[in-house]
């Protein structure tokens, strides 16, 4: 291999290796905010190259990819990759992962400076959803919640349970009460009415017996 050969491709390697350097300095100069929603330390933004393992761990991706960074060609397709991720950890559309591959010294500080928020983290998610349990949201106020009790109260019914609600009392019914009946006395005025018709006395004629 002749020397002007080494030297193109001594430069290549010096130039593709360079660009790692200029994408960190592209993280240290607009990804503050960034580092700050993604809950990463900000000091560390302003180390070289060191901040690229940083943005790595933000992307969810692993670090072991960073010796990727030190590699001619392969550095550029890894950082590229590394913002795509990026941009799909911020939940930002295709498009704007594009403009973060072809045009990150643009889309780059204006993802940091968005309003677009890092995606929460399993133990971030559960600390969120048992604070809101615990929050007490009352979409009426006070006052209007005593009167709507007030109101439920005078409407129910007071009973001593709920098996007797609705129920109406039955009237109370007179007891039966027997009649004693005199047998032999029966017996005796039925037969002084037969000697009565038989001496032709009428003052038993309306008296009718029944025999049983």
């Amino acid at each position: 291999m002749q020397a002007s050969q080494l030297n193109s491709l001594a430069k290549f390697m010096l130039i593709s290796l360079s660009l790692t350097l200029v994408y960190s300095l592209l993280v240290m100069l607009g990804g503050k905010n960034i580092f700050k929603k993604a809950s990463k330390k900000e000091i560390t933004i302003f180390y070289p190259i060191f901040n690229l393992f940083t943005l790595l761990e933000i992307s969810e991706i692993s670090i072991f990819m960073g010796v990727l960074f030190f590699v001619p060609v392969l550095n550029v397709i890894s950082i590229c990759f590394m913002f795509y991720k990026l941009g799909t950890a911020f939940n930002v559309s295709i498009l704007y992962k594009i403009g973060l591959i072809f045009l990150p010294f643009i889309f780059y500080p204006l993802l940091a400076f968005s309003n677009k928020q890092y995606k929460f983290k399993d133990h971030e998610y559960f600390k969120a959803l048992e604070s809101a349990k615990n929050d007490n949201i009352n979409l009426m106020t006070q006052e209007e919640i005593n009167k709507l009790n007030e109101i439920q109260e005078e409407e129910m019914p007071k009973v001593d349970s709920i098996f007797k609600a609705n129920v109406q009392p039955m009237q109370e019914v007179t007891p039966y009460k027997a009649v004693k009946i005199d047998l032999l006395g029966m017996e005796k005025l039925k037969n002084n009415n037969i000697q009565s018709k038989q001496n032709g006395s009428d003052d038993n004629d309306n008296v009718e017996f029944l025999d049983l």
